[in-house]
């Protein structure tokens, strides 16, 4: 065999055992997020005034928690010597595989950070996931785009009407003002579009 149809071969043969190694990092994760979950649930009995400091170092307990997870699924890939494009290929996969309990709503904050840590632990940038997170929550990003534009149309119904009326030229105004109305969405939609592309 070739180099390249030795690798493909590794590939072939490695990726059900790499789903399993990303499954497992992936329940740790989650196991990681429940514990300091807990903890913060606990900080309830402590004093107002430590409270903030608590919780940062819980977050930062947290955080070295689930680089832990990764680095110890790292080690186990080390042996296997797979090509960076396989292993983003399981990743998302296995990343995919949880999206799937979402589709069809917006995740709770719990969930986003959830989501978080499965692309901190698997390696995965928002860049990555980015086209996944549109097929997952694109229609809830349009849903919001059309209320805003049917709001702020109702709003300034009468300004175009009186307008169109006093220059005569309704179907001109009509069009700039809807023009107007989408560019500024930019903004307005900004907190939907990072549950979609940032989730």
């Amino acid at each position: 065999l070739s180099d390249l149809e030795a690798e493909r071969t590794r590939s072939f043969v490695c990726k059900p055992h790499l789903r399993d190694v990303f499954h497992r990092a992936v329940s740790e994760a989650k196991a990681v997020l429940k514990s300091s979950s807990t903890a913060t649930t606990d900080q309830n009995n402590i004093e107002d005034d430590s409270v903030e400091a608590a919780i940062t170092d819980v977050e930062a307990e947290k955080s070295a928690q689930l680089l832990d997870v990764r680095r110890s699924m790292d080690e186990d890939l080390q042996r296997w010597n797979l090509p960076s494009d396989t292993l983003l290929e399981v990743a998302l996969e296995v990343y995919q595989s949880h999206l799937e309990f979402l589709i069809g709503r917006a995740p709770t904050e719990a969930e986003t950070e959830e989501l978080a840590a499965i692309r901190l632990v698997l390696h995965l940038s928002e860049a990555d996931v980015r086209t996944l997170h549109l097929e997952a929550f694109g229609h809830l990003y349009e849903q919001h785009l059309r209320e805003v534009i049917l709001s702020k149309g109702k709003g300034k119904g009468g300004e175009v009407g009186e307008s169109s009326k006093n220059a005569g030229n309704s179907k001109s105004n009509s069009s700039e003002s809807e023009q107007d109305e989408i560019t500024a969405l930019s903004t307005e939609g900004s907190s939907t579009e990072t549950i979609v592309l940032d989730a």
